[in-house]
């Protein structure tokens, strides 16, 4: 909520960026602060977010042109007199505040539903599924900017009551992503408060979430500065213990007592939990420390590029990390799952025997013949080349396949 205090305190302007009260949402001038030096006037403040008799002699202004409340102010508060730019009511008491209200715009489900239609349009011209937060930040809603991603994890703007977005930062390659250890027994993600204090406001934005059942966005760093985004999902339960919240990707999972399910209905729930959230982001960073061409024949087309693993999903070692994936050609990555190419541990490519006596058409020849000896292009990073002890593992297979 955005207020402007009048009276006793003066008028400010206040900088984009600012800090807020973390008591009832004040603005600051310094982003350092956060808890307000005036206790009557934060007092004031969050008796009016709570709908509660106001301390001191108050007059409530409504502003005409901008909302950021999600609903009025009781009817009682009004009087019959009209001001310019709203309606104003003078409450008997001892101190004087001024506060002023601007009214809402948007409702949750406006906000919601145009954060959503936002990010498809922009994920219809992403060749790998992800998104600069530059562009992810340039969503508008009824030609106000908003932004998407900030620096909290947890973002709830002043327009809305609920959590807007939640936000996962980036993992250098060598080390396993957050989702990786976050996914519950339960399987679902386990996303962690802010600080350990469960009152604190975007704790509290969550919890609000979670009680209203409104949908988020989840966005995935998967570079520096850039994003895959996961939505709409839901927070689905609270555990004050373990000081996380629990996120569901289907609307479903939502509605299911998890607690009572067997192992077979877990085990699904964490497979539909890894399809949707493990895969386009294995596929995101992989493609993106390869520059989006295939490790083998250098094919640039993003839509026809796979991010295959060296030892399977599932399997020991087989975790989704850059070190255990390749940018792969949709033919070449079929041809390696069924090893019908190998990759040795100096990064070699050999092709079975079988197909390089077989007398077949072009595609034969150039697609598969012709990579036999063949060099795989590797990333620059050292960190994200190919893990050569996986390589090893799976030239081994290779070899006893024939």
């Amino acid at each position: 909520m955005s207020v402007t205090l009048g009276s006793r305190f003066g008028k400010r302007a206040v900088p984009s960026g600012a800090g807020r009260c973390a008591h009832c949402g004040y603005r600051f001038v310094s982003p350092l602060q956060s808890v307000c030096r005036v206790p009557t006037a934060c007092a004031s403040r969050q008796a009016i977010l709570r709908g509660s008799p106001l301390p001191g002699r108050v007059k409530v202004q409504w502003e005409a042109g901008r909302r950021e409340r999600t609903e009025d102010p009781p009817a009682s508060w009004w009087t019959d007199a009209e001001a310019p730019g709203g309606r104003v009511v003078e409450l008997q008491s001892s101190r004087a505040t001024t506060i002023t209200y601007r009214p809402l715009l948007w409702s949750e489900e406006s906000v919601r539903a145009a954060m959503f239609d936002h990010l498809d349009s922009l994920l219809a011209s992403s060749q790998d599924g992800s998104l600069s937060s530059s562009e992810i930040n340039t969503f508008c809603c009824d030609g106000r900017p908003l932004r998407l991603i900030v620096q909290t994890g947890i973002w709830k703007p002043a327009a809305v009551a609920a959590a807007l977005t939640i936000r996962t930062t980036y993992t250098a390659p060598h080390q396993l992503p957050p989702y990786e250890d976050d996914i519950g027994v339960d399987g679902l993600i386990r996303y962690k408060y802010r600080g350990h204090d469960p009152m604190q406001s975007d704790n509290r934005a969550m919890r609000e979430a979670l009680r209203s059942g409104r949908p988020l966005a989840y966005f995935i760093g998967v570079a520096p500065g850039r994003y895959v985004p996961r939505y709409p999902v839901w927070v689905a339960a609270e555990d004050p213990i373990r000081h996380d919240f629990s996120i569901a990707v289907d609307e479903a999972q939502r509605f299911v007592d998890l607690t009572a399910l067997a192992e077979p209905q877990r085990a699904y729930i964490e497979r539909l939990t890894r399809a949707r959230l493990h895969q386009p982001l294995f596929r995101a960073r992989v493609l993106h420390a390869y520059e989006q061409s295939c490790a083998m024949c250098r094919l640039r087309q993003p839509p026809l590029l796979d991010a295959a693993h060296i030892i399977p999903d599932g399997e020991p070692h087989g975790e989704p990390v850059v070190q255990n994936g390749l940018a792969l050609c949709k033919i070449h990555h079929a041809a390696y799952d069924v090893d019908l190419l190998g990759i040795r541990p100096d990064l070699v490519v050999e092709v079975a025997e079988r197909i390089l006596r077989e007398i077949d058409g072009p595609m034969l020849r150039h697609g598969l013949q012709e990579m036999a000896g063949a060099t795989l292009f590797v990333p620059r990073e050292r960190k994200a080349q190919p893990d050569k002890q996986r390589l090893e593992v799976r030239y081994k297979q290779f070899r006893e396949v024939g």
